[in-house]
């Protein structure tokens, strides 16, 4: 297997990886009801595809599963974004396009970025009716950041591939930054950032044990911090059962009553 294999089987496997970690976080979310007269294998590229936008958005704006997977518009007629999140704290707009590959070598080229820009410019314009239920759905709310003095546009291209971002492409969408009215922001998400996102999500999760320590415990500030005593099992804030060991140290071992 020559050099060349050895990568395009890494970015197999990476996608395939990125793949289950979409799935564990959206499977039953991702609204997929056009897709029912089309094959399992189409289903899944749209789910993936989707499922993509949505992380894009969770990753960037720090939302929930659910409202990542609620801010979907891909289908017929989304004019080129697949999908609509929103800041908690300031009036931003972001507008997702999404670019999925089984094998890790999408790339978001002139067309996609033409097709972003002219949805954007749909929005602006108000031409709600233009668009799909799934945007207008949004339109109340894409109409007062607009329209807010403090507007921030994030155009966000998250692309199943190392070499994400064509330099043609970008360069479209950082001149119609600087026409546009607002201030626009454009973001690449690419196949690397999906992975790591995967990879932090498959790592073991702490467990705080949370318990009261009676005043029968001793407490000692040096040479380190230390409590001693026994305690009566508790329960851990994952919700496993757990008992509180005969002596514990710690800077922060201080007993409460």
């Amino acid at each position: 297997m020559g050099a060349g294999e050895d990568v395009g089987t890494g970015r197999g496997q990476a996608a395939e990886v990125i793949r289950d970690f979409l799935t564990r976080q959206y499977a039953g979310l991702i609204d997929l009801g056009d897709t029912h007269q089309r094959t399992a294998f189409e289903s899944a590229r749209v789910f993936a595809s989707r499922a993509l936008a949505a992380s894009a958005l969770q990753l960037l704006t720090g939302c929930s599963p659910d409202e990542a997977a609620a801010s979907i518009t891909d289908g017929r007629d989304d004019q080129g974004i697949d999908a609509i999140g929103y800041s908690t704290s300031a009036p931003d707009l972001w507008l997702v396009q999404a670019k999925w590959s089984d094998k890790g070598t999408a790339s978001f080229g002139v067309d996609g970025a033409l097709k972003l820009l002219h949805g954007l410019r749909q929005l602006d314009n108000r031409h709600f009716d233009r668009f799909n239920n799934r945007v207008q759905r949004h339109a109340a709310r894409v109409r007062d950041i607009l329209e807010s003095p403090e507007c921030r546009v994030h155009l966000v291209v998250a692309v199943m591939g190392e070499q994400a971002t064509k330099e043609q492409a970008r360069q479209l969408i950082e001149q119609a930054a600087a026409d546009f009215g607002s201030e626009v922001e454009c973001h690449v998400l690419a196949l690397p950032d999906f992975h790591s996102a995967a990879h932090q999500s498959s790592l073991p999760q702490s467990v705080e044990l949370v318990a009261t320590l009676p005043g029968s415990w001793l407490a000692r500030d040096s040479p380190i911090g230390l409590s001693s005593g026994r305690s009566t099992p508790t329960r851990s804030r994952s919700g496993t059962r757990s008992t509180v060991p005969a002596c514990s140290t710690g800077t922060s071992g201080t007993p409460s009553a």
